[in-house]
């Protein structure tokens, strides 16, 4: 089945527990990648790397996730991390691949960990981008303190104010957390991310993942016991601290580091053309077997 959305045709797959997901299909190929959007956002975020990725010869899938944009929204009790994981591999599934690669950016890379905790077999790599593997890590202040105010407070505020003052805000906010060439350059993504968010995130189950799954969630018991590659993404000017995907590079056994010193949380849009090169190389390396584990890539933005 296929719903209408402008210039994109999406597919929908329907859930074992009944909930309809919208995604992309494009390419064709013997490999297939995943690509998971962030909190708030949706498939439209993986916007400048779907179609260069399906390309090289790949499928690529790129879910909206429940909640989000063209997928239903069921009750909050279904807003899992576990759940949204396993909605991803119904996606594999629906689509006959047994092994899949994985991307996930932001809130995406928590599912996708939690997808390789649950079905580890099902998984042949994984791209881990603008994200953390526990949401509380840094010290006893940010734990107890910091952390669980900002959410109480910033998420509670949401749930008070009014929804067209929250999407005012959640657009200005967005639009801070691209690099200023990408505001000049690119500002049709830009409205793109920033349309998403102002709608999606103010939700009220939007906001249920943030508070009791994405700001709880914590991989780092598990990560050692990955046996995948992995490829990490990070930036120096990420609202994600630094010692976070540093972090996972450090737990995960087989996993290389692209690190660009001089973007924020959104690089597959900042630099499109750097983070697809890294990451078709990176697959590139996991068909041959090449992957480099412990690597660190140091990238200049590209022109």
């Amino acid at each position: 089945m296929t719903v209408a959305n402008g210039a994109d045709d999406l597919r929908t797959l329907r859930t074992d527990d009944g909930v309809e997901l919208a995604y992309r299909d494009l390419g064709t190929g013997p490999d297939v990648v995943i690509l998971v959007h962030g909190q708030g956002a949706s498939y439209r975020q993986w916007n400048a790397n779907a179609e260069v990725l399906a390309a090289t010869g790949r499928r690529v899938l790129v879910p909206d996730l429940r909640g989000h944009h063209f997928s239903a929204t069921p009750p909050s009790a279904a807003l899992t991390m576990r759940r949204l994981a396993e909605d991803v591999r119904q996606l594999a599934d629906e689509v006959d691949a047994p092994v899949v690669h994985l991307a996930g950016w932001s809130l995406g890379g928590l599912v996708v960990q939690r997808l390789v905790h649950d079905h580890p077999a099902r998984i042949a790599s994984l791209c881990l981008v603008n994200t953390f593997a526990d949401w509380l890590a840094g010290g006893w202040f940010r734990r107890h303190v910091r952390v669980p105010v900002e959410v109480a407070v910033g998420f509670g505020l949401m749930g008070i104010l009014p929804r067209s003052l929250v999407a005012r805000g959640m657009d200005r906010t967005t639009r801070k957390l691209f690099a200023h060439a990408t505001l000049a350059r690119r500002p049709e993504l830009v409205d793109i991310c920033a349309e998403d968010f102002a709608r999606n995130a103010p939700r009220r189950e939007i906001r249920t993942i943030a508070q009791k799954e994405s700001a709880r969630f914590d991989s780092t018991g598990w990560l050692p016991d990955v046996r995948c590659p992995a490829l990490i993404v990070a930036g120096g000017r990420d609202h994600v601290p630094e010692y976070m995907p540093r972090e996972m590079h450090r737990l995960l056994p087989e996993a290389e580091m692209a690190w660009w010193p001089e973007l924020g949380h959104m690089i597959p849009i900042d630099d499109p053309a750097g983070f697809n090169e890294e990451y078709v190389s990176f697959l590139d390396r996991v068909a041959a077997g090449e992957v480099a584990g412990g690597a660190v890539h140091t990238r200049p933005v590209s022109p």
